[in-house]
């Protein structure tokens, strides 16, 4: 299986990646979990660009 481990930053990306989504009332309205992983996507490609240009 393919994939990544990142570190979470923020409570609310802690709150979508884990099991507690499924009790938090805030991640049931429409386009809060996609924002939020559009954050952890975008700060992973960043990390990854820089990680790259630098070695």
């Amino acid at each position: 299986m393919m994939g990544r481990k990142q570190k979470l930053n923020y409570g609310g990306e802690f709150d979508v990646v884990s099991k507690w989504r499924h009790i938090l009332c805030y991640c049931h309205r429409p386009g809060v979990k996609k924002t939020i992983k559009q954050q952890m996507n975008r700060r992973d490609r960043r990390v990854t660009k820089r990680e790259l240009l630098t070695t």
